[in-house]
């Protein structure tokens, strides 16, 4: 019952951001690029390393690192719905560019398709031999239950990378993505590229 309940609290602090975002009025303002790495728990040192590498890589784009670590819902709801909520805000004020995510985050914001596939954006020559490492999320009807449908993929599992995956400290499963609503769709295009390909 607990789970239910705070199910419904997130979805519907997540419409309510999503429709105060499409009501505004006004055009969100160019950022830097951002890398946002979220997880229950995530290794602030090591993000700050990851900010290091991709900027000596890239060095004319001056990119952030975000982290935000959500907690244990179970042990601690407000505390998580704390981090989810500043997680969501930032998708809708398209304050991130890339999310690093465990896969428990990563598939709480798929159904709001806030990931492009991965097809949009890259070749099937890029995405050949990542194959068995594609991404993709059952999508849920209005009340929750899974509909045998699947987003296309849209994240890369880098469980296997000591670097991307150490980030999210204690992830079965880690992936990255681009967020659909990017407002630096080509150097997050290339960041995913230095991070993945």
């Amino acid at each position: 019952m607990k789970a239910k309940r705070f199910a419904a609290i997130i979805s519907a602090a997540v419409l309510s951001l999503t429709s105060l975002n499409g009501c505004s009025g006004e055009e969100s303002k160019q950022t830097s690029p951002n890398i946002v790495i979220s997880a229950s728990y995530v290794d602030d040192t090591a993000a700050d390393n990851l900010k290091l590498h991709i900027n000596e890589a890239l060095p004319d784009k001056e990119i952030d690192v975000t982290t935000i670590s959500v907690g244990d819902p179970d042990k601690d709801p407000t505390s998580a719905m704390a981090g989810i909520m500043k997680l969501t805000t930032m998708f809708a004020g398209k304050e991130a560019d890339i999310l690093i995510a465990d896969y428990d985050t990563a598939k709480r914001n798929a159904g709001s398709e806030i990931f492009y596939p991965l097809t949009d954006l890259f070749t099937e020559e890029e995405l050949e031999p990542f194959q068995d490492k594609l991404i993709s999320f059952e999508m849920s009807d209005d009340e929750g239950k899974l509909t045998g449908e699947k987003f296309e993929n849209c994240g890369i599992d880098v469980s296997d990378n000591e670097e991307l995956a150490g980030m999210c400290v204690g992830a079965d499963s880690v992936g990255i993505y681009v967020i659909s609503n990017s407002q630096n769709v080509e150097t997050a295009k290339e960041i995913f590229r230095q991070l993945v390909f």
